[in-house]
């Protein structure tokens, strides 16, 4: 029960869940803000569009980089999967995963949907997903550079 209780918190107190709830709240409740930044971008549509590639750029970093974190190079003696925590470390990179893979979804189908400056339901779905997507980015550099300093420190 209690990597069900992880799981659970990781997935909801993150940021990337606040990005969700913002995605939802601007395509819904804020539609005269989107409104009069679609007007803003209406001139750079075709530059719009490809914007819906980032998360999914985003994404493949984003798995890339989480494997290197569960199996980094310089651990040659296996000190990271022998720390009693590191299922914990497992569980944040199965929300990340998920995260990531949401916010590519989101992405591909703003992309899809052709996505266009008029409607902004899909303004709001490309903003969610490339700030979710770039969150998660931010989130396992952090990661990363916490575990490299960590193992230099055990090993030195």
């Amino acid at each position: 029960m209690s990597r069900f209780r992880e799981y659970l918190f990781v997935l909801t107190v993150s940021f990337e869940f606040v990005f969700i709830l913002l995605g939802i709240i601007l395509g819904l409740c804020w539609q005269p803000p989107l409104r009069y930044l679609a007007t803003l971008l209406d001139t750079s549509a075709e530059v719009l569009r490809y914007l819906a590639f980032v998360p999914i750029g985003l994404a493949v970093w984003n798995i890339n980089e989480s494997k290197k974190l569960l199996f980094p190079d310089h651990d040659k003696t296996n000190i990271l999967h022998e720390w009693p925590n590191y299922w914990k470390l497992r569980v944040r990179f199965g929300v990340s995963f998920f995260y990531s893979c949401i916010f590519a979804l989101a992405g591909i189908s703003s992309w899809l949907l052709g996505l266009s400056t008029k409607n902004t339901g899909h303004l709001a779905l490309i903003i969610c997903s490339i700030l979710g997507s770039l969150s998660v980015s931010i989130s396992i550099y952090w990661a990363r550079i916490n575990e490299e300093e960590a193992l230099r420190k055990i090993t030195h």
